[in-house]
């Protein structure tokens, strides 16, 4: 059901989906069951020079760092928080926003948390 579940974990879990579409497929499913400050938490293994060494020209199919956060944003959700863990591994924390976030994104609002008065003065 909608807004049934407070929190998800994927760990290396988006990047098994080959397809770009099912990635995104799979995150808003995740944001429909999550009910507003609801949390998602993701693990992936990014391009970095670690990983390169590791795992070779396997490397070469991992994705970069920002291309994560921006999947996270096209399914709708607020990155809160990245922590780099040595370039071997980005883990990610989103949230699904509240009614007033989601309404600054649909319009492309940035909220700097001072008024348009004050900016003047």
């Amino acid at each position: 059901p909608d807004e049934s579940v407070h929190a998800a974990f994927l760990p290396q879990i988006l990047s098994e989906f080959w397809q770009e579409g099912d990635r995104l497929t799979l995150l808003k499913e995740i944001y429909r069951v999550l009910p507003q400050n609801g949390r998602l938490l993701i693990a992936e293994q990014v391009q970095s020079r670690i990983n390169w060494l590791t795992l070779g020209p396997w490397a070469l199919t991992l994705k970069p760092a920002a291309y994560w956060t921006t999947l996270l944003n096209q399914a709708g959700f607020i990155v809160r928080k990245e922590v780099d863990l040595q370039g071997y591994i980005l883990c990610i924390r989103a949230e699904k926003p509240t009614f007033a976030e989601a309404y600054q994104m649909a319009l492309q609002f940035e909220f700097s948390g001072e008024s348009t008065h004050e900016r003047r003065l």
